[in-house]
C-alpha cells in the first residue's frame, strides 16, 4: 500500500536569486501548497485504486476528507478498520459516510440561536417599517398644513394649531426611532451572544471545534508572519468507554468537565484549548520550544493523573483518569492539516504504547 496517513517531512526549497525570490513567507507558503496537493491527490488516488472503489465524486469527497485532515474522526475509522484487517468496500463507505451525515448535523442549540436572531431581524425590520410610515404619515400632515396655509391668509389660531401639530408629530416620530434604536442594540447584543454561543462547547465550556478552526487559522497566519513555532496537541480521554458503562454517563460528563478545567489551567493568549469532539482535546501552542510545549502539555496530564474521582450517585471509587496525546510541529508538515493528522498519528502511538503519555510525531 502506497498511501500513509502519517506527516511528511518538510521538502527543501528551491532558492531563487535574491532579485526575483518572493518574500520568504509567502514563497515558503506557496511550495507547501504545491506539495501538499500533490501529495493529497496521490494518497487518494492509490486508496481508491488499492480498495477498487470507484472513481465517482462521492468517493473522492470521502477519500478527500480522509487525507486532508478535515475530519479526524473519519481519518479513524479508516485506519481502524485497516489495522484489523476489516475490508474497506463501497457499502462500508456508504454506510459510515451516513453515519457521518447524520452527526454533522447542526447542533441544536445553535439552531435556538439562529432562530432568535431571526425572529430579531423581523421585529427589527417591522419596527423600521413602522417608523417609516409614521415619518411618511408626518411628512404628509405637515404638507397639508402647509398647504392648507398658504390658501388666503392664516390666523394665530391657525399657527398654534399647526405648531402643535408639528410637535405632536416629531414626538411620535422620535419615540419611533428610539424603538428602532433599542431593537438595534438588542439586535447587536444577540448577535454577540450568539457568536459566543456559536464557538463554545456547552458541556465543557470551552471552546468548541468550530473556534478551534477559526484560532487554527489566525495562528497559523500570524506564525509564517512572524516566523513563529507553532505546536498542535491532541489530546484523549484513556479508557473514557469503560467511565460511561461503569458509572454512567454522568460521571462521564462530569470527567470531561475535570480534564477540560485541568487544560484550561494552561490556556493563554498564546495557548489555546478547545474540546475538539467526544472525548477529545485539542490544543495549539504557539511562541514556544519544541520542548517547552512539550512540557507544558506534560504538566497538565500529570496533574490529571495525580487526581483520584468518585462517582457521585453511590460514592464509588472511579480511580485515576488519565488522557494520552500527541504533539506535532505544525510547519515540520506540509500544511495545518497534515500537521493535525501527524498529531492524531502520535496519538495512536501513545494509545498503543500503555496509554497515559504523550508522543512527539517525527
Amino acid at each position: 500500500m502506497t498511501y500513509q496517513f502519517s506527516s511528511r517531512k518538510r521538502r527543501p526549497e528551491k532558492t531563487l536569486p535574491v532579485s526575483l525570490a518572493e518574500p520568504e513567507s509567502t514563497a515558503r507558503e506557496g511550495h507547501w501548497n504545491h506539495a501538499a496537493k500533490r501529495d493529497l491527490l496521490e494518497q487518494i488516488s492509490n486508496f481508491l485504486l488499492h480498495h477498487d472503489l470507484p472513481l465517482d465524486a462521492r468517493n473522492l469527497s470521502f477519500a478527500h476528507t480522509i487525507f486532508s485532515g478535515d475530519d479526524l474522526s473519519l481519518t479513524r475509522k479508516v485506519v481502524d478498520r485497516e489495522e484489523a484487517g476489516e475490508a474497506i468496500c463501497q457499502h462500508w463507505l456508504e454506510q459510515v459516510a451516513q453515519e457521518h451525515a447524520e452527526t454533522k448535523r447542526d447542533d441544536p442549540s445553535l439552531e435556538r440561536v439562529i432562530d432568535q436572531i431571526e425572529r430579531a431581524v423581523v421585529s427589527f425590520a417591522d419596527t423600521t417599517a413602522a417608523a417609516q410610515s409614521e415619518n411618511d404619515e408626518a411628512q404628509d400632515a405637515m404638507q397639508k398644513h402647509v398647504d392648507e396655509a398658504n390658501i388666503g391668509g392664516i390666523s394665530a389660531e391657525q399657527v398654534l394649531k399647526l405648531s402643535g401639530a408639528v410637535l405632536t408629530t416629531l414626538n411620535r416620530i422620535e419615540k419611533s426611532m428610539q424603538r428602532s434604536q433599542d431593537e438595534t442594540l438588542h439586535l447587536r447584543a444577540q448577535l454577540d451572544k450568539a457568536r459566543i454561543e456559536a464557538n463554545c462547547d456547552h458541556l465543557t465550556g470551552l471552546p468548541n471545534r468550530r473556534a478551534f478552526e477559526q484560532t487554527l487559522e489566525q495562528f497559523h497566519r500570524q506564525a509564517v508572519a512572524n516566523s513563529e513555532p507553532l505546536f498542535v496537541a491532541i489530546c484523549d480521554v484513556d479508557k473514557f468507554k469503560r467511565i460511561n458503562d461503569t458509572f454512567g454517563h454522568e460521571a462521564g460528563d462530569r470527567m470531561l468537565r475535570a480534564i477540560a478545567g485541568v487544560l484550561q489551567r494552561y490556556a493563554s493568549p498564546d495557548c489555546f484549548v478547545a474540546r475538539h469532539g467526544g472525548e477529545e482535546f485539542i490544543m495549539l501552542i504557539r511562541k514556544q520550544t519544541a520542548q517547552e510545549a512539550f512540557d507544558c502539555l506534560d504538566l497538565a496530564r500529570r496533574e490529571l493523573a495525580a487526581r483520584k474521582f468518585v462517582a457521585r450517585r453511590n460514592k464509588q471509587a472511579i480511580g485515576k483518569v488519565t488522557f494520552s496525546a500527541g504533539i506535532a510541529d505544525v510547519f515540520a508538515s506540509e500544511n495545518p492539516r497534515e500537521a493535525l493528522a501527524a498529531a492524531d498519528a502520535a496519538l495512536y502511538r501513545a494509545k498503543n504504547e500503555g496509554r497515559n503519555r504523550i508522543i512527539q510525531a517525527g
